[in-house]
């Protein structure tokens, strides 16, 4: 009887541990005739951002951490190696009793995030990351789940 209260409690922690952490779906597409392991610096270009200024500030800094952890360095006065986007498609569902909808539910928020890197001469891409389901999640757990999103994407980037 104490091995399986003990195991209850091991599989509870592992459940709560992992609770959020979904796998997504991420293809990369990528250029062949590019040396990525030759690329030092990138910039950033318009792309189709978030109107959200603080969601916007958040998933540029976490694409710059996984192009710093690939070894780029940003550069804002001169134009890189190659020019960093992303584009995002998103809503915030709400229900009829903000914050919490009818159901007692949080708003949750529904969006894709896809991120590329571009030539500088002619903008055609080098490497593009697209999520193949979209991210679903309660509106106090996005930021996290942006970082995930974003260092799964990279996981895939040509050299790592």
């Amino acid at each position: 009887m104490k091995q399986i209260i003990v195991s209850c409690i091991v599989l509870v922690a592992l459940a709560t541990a992992t609770a959020g952490q979904t796998n997504y779906k991420v293809t990369a597409t990528v250029a062949k005739d590019v040396a990525f392991d030759q690329l030092m610096t990138y910039s950033w270009t318009h792309g189709k951002p978030s109107l959200n200024k603080e969601l916007d500030a958040w998933i540029v800094a976490a694409v710059d951490r996984e192009l710093a952890a690939a070894g780029l360095i940003k550069t804002l006065t001169v134009l890189g190696d190659t020019l960093a986007t992303y584009e995002l498609a998103s809503r915030t569902e709400l229900g009829l009793g903000a914050p919490e909808d009818a159901a007692g539910q949080p708003p949750r928020w529904m969006g894709s995030i896809n991120v590329s890197l571009l030539r500088p001469g002619n903008r055609r891409p080098m490497l593009q990351f697209r999520l193949g389901s979209p991210i679903v999640v309660e509106t106090s757990q996005l930021h996290a789940e942006i970082d995930l999103v974003v260092m799964e994407m990279f996981a895939k980037y040509p050299g790592r």
